[in-house]
C-alpha cells in the first residue's frame, strides 16, 4: 500500500510539472530577430567602421548605423517595398537598398544576401556559386552574388548557432561584421 502511494504521489508531482521548452526555430524560419554588433568596411586601403543595430521582421528591416562612414548616425529601412535612408543631409528613398548605398556611398552592399548571410545560410533567391561546410556541419564558406563570404566565428544563442564573425569580399571592397547580440 505504501509503495501504491508513493507511486501515485509520483504520478501527481509529474503531471504538474511543465514539460522542457522545445525550440522549433531553425536558422531558415528565423524571420524576426535582432542582431547588433560593428561593422567594418575596408576599400583600398581606406577603412571605416561603424556600429549597427538590424531588426528584421520578414520582408521589413531597420538598419541603424552609427559611427564613422561619412554620414554620422542614420538608418536603412524598408517597409512595403521602399527603402529609405536617412542620414543628416536628410533623406532618400529608392526600391533598392542597393542602388541608394551606391548613389551615397560609390559602392554597395547587398542587403538582400546579407539578411540571410548574418543568420548563417545563403539566400534562397540567388544561386549558390560554391560552398563548404566547418566540421560541426555550419557555413564556412559561400560564394554568392559575386561575394566571398567567410564564417569565421558561430555562437549559440537559444539552441542555434549563429554567426558571430562574417567577412565578406568582392572586388576592392570587405565588409566585416562582428555580432556582439541576438535576440528573437
Amino acid at each position: 500500500m505504501k509503495a501504491l502511494l508513493i507511486l501515485f504521489a509520483s504520478l501527481l508531482l509529474s503531471a504538474c510539472v511543465t514539460p522542457p521548452h522545445t525550440n522549433n526555430i531553425t536558422k531558415t524560419n528565423l524571420e524576426h530577430w535582432t542582431a547588433s554588433g560593428k561593422l567594418g568596411v575596408k576599400k583600398g586601403s581606406r577603412a571605416k567602421a561603424v556600429n549597427f543595430k538590424w531588426e528584421n521582421k520578414g520582408n521589413i528591416f531597420n538598419i541603424k548605423l552609427h559611427g564613422a562612414m561619412g554620414f554620422g548616425s542614420s538608418s536603412l529601412s524598408n517597409q512595403n517595398g521602399i527603402v529609405e535612408l536617412k542620414t543628416k543631409d536628410g533623406i532618400r528613398r529608392s526600391e533598392s537598398a542597393e542602388s541608394l548605398l551606391q548613389n551615397l556611398l560609390g559602392w554597395t552592399v547587398p542587403v538582400d544576401g546579407l539578411r540571410y548571410w548574418i543568420k548563417g545560410i545563403p539566400s534562397p533567391i540567388e544561386d549558390i556559386e560554391f560552398q563548404e561546410m566547418n566540421p560541426s556541419g555550419e557555413l564556412a564558406i559561400l560564394h554568392q552574388q559575386g561575394w566571398k563570404i567567410q564564417f569565421q566565428k558561430y555562437q549559440q544563442i537559444e539552441g542555434l548557432l549563429l554567426p558571430r564573425k562574417i567577412v565578406a569580399k568582392r572586388d576592392q571592397l570587405k565588409l566585416t561584421i562582428a555580432i556582439k547580440n541576438w535576440r528573437f
